[in-house]
């Protein structure tokens, strides 16, 4: 019975290394997609305005998955051996990057075979010892609950947005509770905790796990013994097609690229968490001599707790809502969607979310969510702050600083107390300068309709333009339907032809995207935000040629007594007949002047001036019009016109 777990702790253990291996394979190639395609303008060639908007939007990841690819294609840009073998599977990613700043030059080699050999923690110690810099801290969140009535949230919520409207319109939640912190701590100062002696000392290097001494001959040996272990494991690892982004120069076929990568890096996603979550409820890392699951993932897959967690969180979510686990394997919706929907929908209402998702903006949908859940926290009397580490420390020094200065006043608070005074004192302090930088009453009107951001889907920059619809130049009005918020950076794609703009802003206003491979259509209305508009339905609209399309140069002529049917009048004529009535009696046959055809010719159009006209050459050419005689009013000097008709014989 114990011989059969092990077995099966093994297999599994196979597995999951496996797929995690392919998966740092594609996180590879997909961070230098991105960073080819972050170079340059070439982001802007697709009319996108920020890094984390495209990996909603466009790949359908987490913002910080995009900058965890991003860091390991950085990282192991200039070192290809470090570079094969994290394609190969050799190396996990985690791993890569921790001996990234010692593998240089004739060392490469030889931290390769490290991070090939050695467990994580060790390699740690290895190159923490090998004299590298300190590494860069992983992003870490922290979230805190406090007990808040409705009037101290509501007090709070109004100094969040005070701060937005100071630090940006499209700035994160966690910004603006920084700023009403750090305006406290800065009035207010810190409250200073008594001194605790830790009695920690620094602890040296073990001197058996340094680094080597520079050997040449030590470097040659590893590096010959690397290459073979690579080669065998890049023939077996041929069945992930990767590409060359190289290859790839234009900000399409770039894009075309990363999207193909994001979605087979989702499509191995789902059956690798499912599979985590089974290794971990199973307790299969106990049979295999590790002594914790973190301990397992972290070592053996190269992945860090917090993802393992979300990972497992989102496997077991997706186990009781089969609905969701159906549209996330068929691509119906993105993994960043998935994962929204997962924290707030029910077995019930689960189709139902799936399908208003699916046509909605990523970011739109974050909101929504993030709105649903305070709602539901102001029902509970409970209020949930959430943000970086950092942030979240400056947060609970403003709360305890507060409560220091209410103890001295003789009047103890509670946290949540707390919080709402460091928003009563923001609002004191910022309301004059609001009152002073407040916009005009239309143009505010503009800019309320989506509370500051920027009206194309999918941008979350904060709105600082104005842009007509129909152009003033081409006619438009200066009328507030004529009137949307947009950012900068969109309001200069719009104007250079990446995005197409029509409608009117009290009714649906249609965003045409054609700087994608694939173009894509969205609406936005006023009440139900931005809608992706499907290929068939955009299709249907594009067979329906527009009312004033349609009518344009053509008149309804009603019937007659005789009952004929109503029929469409020609341009030409409709034209003649809103002619002047002397014109249209003087000649029929006059139309509106056209550009010159094969076949016409010049002739002067009479003895005193030099003007010309075109007529049409053949048999009617003879009949010159009732007015060809009439003396025109000439401007031009009389040598240029006698010059102009001397150019001109007869016929």
């Amino acid at each position: 019975m114990l011989r059969r777990l092990r077995a099966t702790a093994r297999r599994a253990d196979a597995d999951l290394v496996r797929m995690a291996r392919g998966q740092g394979a594609l996180d590879l190639a997909l961070g230098e997609t991105l960073l080819r395609l972050f170079d340059g303008d070439r982001l802007g060639a697709l009319g996108i305005a920020r890094k984390n908007d495209y990996a909603r939007e466009r790949l359908g990841l987490p913002p910080r998955t995009m900058y965890v690819v991003l860091r390991l294609a950085r990282e192991t840009r200039d070192r290809p051996l470090l570079r094969r073998a994290v394609l190969c599977g050799a190396v996990t990613p985690n791993a890569a990057v921790l001996v990234a700043p010692l593998a240089r030059g004739d060392a490469e080699a030889y931290w390769v075979g490290q991070a090939m050999s050695l467990p994580l923690s060790e390699l740690a110690e290895r190159v923490k010892a090998g004299g590298a810099p300190p590494a860069e801290a992983e992003f870490e969140a922290e979230s805190l609950v406090l007990a808040m009535t409705a009037e101290e949230q509501m007090v709070y919520e109004e100094a969040l947005r005070a701060a937005r409207e100071i630090v940006g319109l499209g700035s994160p939640r966690w910004q603006q509770q920084e700023a009403v912190a750090d305006e406290w701590l800065g009035g207010h100062g810190e409250w200073d905790p008594p001194e605790a002696d830790s009695g920690a000392a620094a602890r040296g290097a073990d001197p058996a796990k340094t680094a080597p001494a520079a050997d040449p001959a030590l470097w040659a040996r590893a590096r010959e013994g690397v290459e073979r272990q690579l080669r065998v494991l890049e023939e077996a690892h041929r069945a992930i097609e990767l590409g060359d982004a190289d290859l790839c120069t234009s900000a399409k076929a770039l894009d075309a690229r990363a999207r193909r990568l994001s979605r087979a890096r989702q499509t191995l996603d789902e059956p690798f968490g499912r599979l985590l979550l089974a290794f971990h409820d199973a307790a299969m890392w106990w049979w295999l001599s590790y002594r914790s699951f973190a301990e397992y993932a972290r070592e053996r897959l190269g992945l860090s707790p917090r993802t393992v967690r979300e990972r497992i969180w989102l496997s077991r979510r997706l186990l009781r809502l089969p609905d969701l686990a159906e549209a996330l394997r068929s691509g119906r919706l993105s993994l960043a969607q998935a994962i929204l929907i997962a924290r707030q929908a029910t077995e019930t209402d689960v189709a139902e979310r799936i399908a208003a998702a699916a046509a909605r903006p990523c970011a739109e949908l974050e909101e929504e969510v993030t709105a649903e859940e305070q709602r539901r926290d102001l029902a509970h009397g409970v209020r949930r702050i959430w943000g970086p580490k950092e942030v979240m420390e400056t947060v609970r020094r403003s709360i305890l600083s507060a409560q220091a200065w209410s103890e001295a006043e003789q009047k103890p608070i509670a946290p949540g107390q707390a919080l709402a005074l460091t928003g009563v004192y923001f609002l004191a302090v910022w309301d004059e300068h609001r009152k002073r930088h407040r916009r005009r009453p239309l143009r505010r009107a503009v800019f309320a309709r989506t509370d500051g951001i920027c009206c194309v889907p999918g941008c979350t920059n904060g709105a600082d333009h104005e842009h007509h619809i129909k152009y003033r130049s081409h006619g438009g009005s200066d009328e507030i339907v004529n009137r949307i918020a947009v950012c900068a950076h969109c309001h200069r794609a719009i104007h250079a032809g990446l995005i197409r703009v029509h409608g009117r802003a009290d009714g649906k206003v249609v965003f045409e995207f054609r700087c994608f491979e694939e173009p894509e259509t969205w609406e936005w209305t006023e009440e139900g935000g931005s809608r992706r508009v499907p290929a068939d339905e955009e299709a249907a609209a594009q067979r329906r040629v527009p009312v004033e399309e349609e009518t344009a140069g053509r008149r309804q002529v009603p019937a007659g007594e005789e009952g004929a049917a109503p029929r469409q009048v020609p341009a030409d004529e409709e034209t003649a007949a809103r002619q002047p009535p002397a014109r249209r009696e003087a000649g029929s046959r006059w139309r509106a002047p056209t550009r010159r055809k094969t076949g016409s010719r010049r002739v002067p159009s009479g003895p005193e001036t030099g003007s010309r006209r075109r007529v049409p050459a053949g048999p009617e050419a003879a009949a010159p019009p009732a007015h060809a005689g009439e003396v025109r009013r000439n401007t031009a000097p009389a040598a240029r016109s006698r010059r102009r008709t001397a150019n001109v014989g007869p016929e």
